[in-house]
């Protein structure tokens, strides 16, 4: 029985549904909170502005996530002395603490997600989303992403 490409693209979109649905933190889940709170565990006292970009988010709502996050006791804001203009960002041990505790669910759900495939067949299921994932980039690269 050949699969059609709609089938296997509506099989990859129902599994990655799935997988943001089941990993997702147990916690007041904001956009790109966690994301900041992984960062920010890599980059202590990193300004705002160099975080929304490593996290990829506007600016704007960059602001809007570390406000939450703020309130919520995970990280501290702190202008810079000698240039009033940059805010530095850093984790308080509750964010730390959040930050371990999500480290630790998305380690546990990773392996549990892949323990169905042995070794063999995660090479295998590495090397294939590899290579469609620069088949993607390599088609929009060249811009021949046309719709026929």
């Amino acid at each position: 029985m050949s699969i059609s490409d709609e089938m296997l693209f509506g099989h990859m979109f129902l599994l990655n549904m799935d997988i943001r649905r089941v990993s997702k933190p147990k916690q007041r889940d904001f956009h790109g909170q966690g994301r900041v709170l992984f960062l920010l565990t890599k980059h202590d006292n990193i300004s705002q502005r160099e975080l929304a970009c490593l996290a990829q988010i506007k600016p704007g709502s960059m602001t809007e996530t570390l406000a939450r996050m703020e309130r919520d006791g995970l990280i501290e804001r702190q202008r810079d002395e000698s240039d009033k203009r940059i805010i530095h960002v850093r984790l308080t041990q509750a964010g730390a603490d959040l930050a371990k505790e999500n480290h630790q669910r998305h380690q546990w759900f990773c392996k549990t997600l892949f323990e169905t495939l042995n070794d063999e067949e995660k090479a295998e299921f590495n090397r294939l989303i590899l290579k469609v994932d620069q088949h993607l980039k390599s088609q929009f690269q060249e811009g021949e992403n046309s719709h026929d």
